[in-house]
């Protein structure tokens, strides 16, 4: 797989869109915020040991400041990781106001700006800096132009929205969040599809959160894939293992019968923004 040459192929429109069709690809549309209202579910993680979907990082992040001591991650499109990479050396070196310019929240002009990128790009590593020179190299390091190709998803949601889900969206988070990130390690990223993640997984975890992959999944093909990760939770591990939109009513009444066993809940999430958006959020408890 040649990650710069199929990178390079979405965003001259040579690759079709795959995740309109329900799928989603090694190579493949990337997100920069989280969809999901994550301040509305996310507990406390104490010392906790997290396995999270990669996305566009904001489990990540978000479960560093509520105490998790170390968070592994997984995602079958491999851009994932490279967005998570410029998402982390944006918070350990840029200050709050620039973070926020270079990834579009002020100005949606001013996305991705090269004089920005500048000035922490040496802090990624080496997989991570030659695969973002790349994508400026092609876009002719116009910003602007590499968030409006099919490499980025657009934001779906108000930036208020963004903002109020992420908890490392006050200047006090994001300052922690800077000091804990300075003390992280490499970040253990496991690239597969997750019905392969599995036969991958060696530790034990505290708790994992699967986004709204299940939504892409065979309801009874993914419980049962559930209950393989489940495996690999400590005594008490909980899976939040699908987040249902307010507009996917099948799958909220697929999981609704399985509250029927004590080992499942469900939590109802609202957006501080628009009360209209009433998600919900199934919890397996081992």
């Amino acid at each position: 797989m040649n990650i710069l040459e199929e990178s390079e192929n979405i965003y001259l429109g040579k690759k079709s869109h795959a995740q309109s069709s329900q799928r989603f690809e090694q190579v493949d549309t990337a997100y920069l915020f989280t969809n999901e209202i994550i301040n509305g579910y996310m507990p406390e993680l104490h010392e906790k040991n997290i396995l999270a979907v990669g996305g566009c990082g904001d489990h990540y992040f978000n479960a560093r400041l509520n105490g998790a001591s170390s968070v592994d991650l997984f995602d079958i499109n491999y851009l994932s990781k490279f967005i998570i990479a410029l998402k982390k050396a944006g918070f350990e070196y840029l200050d709050y106001d620039v973070f926020c310019t270079f990834f579009g929240l002020y100005n949606i002009y001013r996305i991705f700006d090269y004089d920005i990128f500048q000035m922490f790009s040496k802090y990624l590593s080496d997989e991570d800096y030659i695969y973002w020179q790349h994508i400026y190299g092609i876009s002719k390091q116009q910003g602007y132009s590499i968030y409006e190709s099919e490499l980025i998803s657009k934001f779906h949601h108000h930036i208020d929205e963004i903002m109020t889900s992420n908890r490392y969206f006050s200047e006090d988070e994001f300052l922690k969040l800077k000091q804990l990130l300075s003390n992280t390690p490499e970040i253990i990223f496991f690239h597969t599809d997750i019905n392969e993640l599995p036969i991958l997984l060696r530790g034990k975890y505290d708790t994992m959160f699967l986004s709204n992959i299940s939504t892409y999944q065979n309801n009874a093909k993914f419980i049962r894939l559930l209950k393989k990760l489940a495996r690999n939770l400590k005594e008490d591990g909980e899976i939040y293992f699908a987040y249902i939109y307010s507009n996917i009513s099948d799958k909220a009444s697929f999981f609704d019968k399985l509250l029927q066993s004590s080992h499942y809940r469900k939590e109802e999430v609202t957006s501080k923004i628009d009360s209209c958006q009433n998600h919900k959020v199934y919890i397996y408890k081992k």
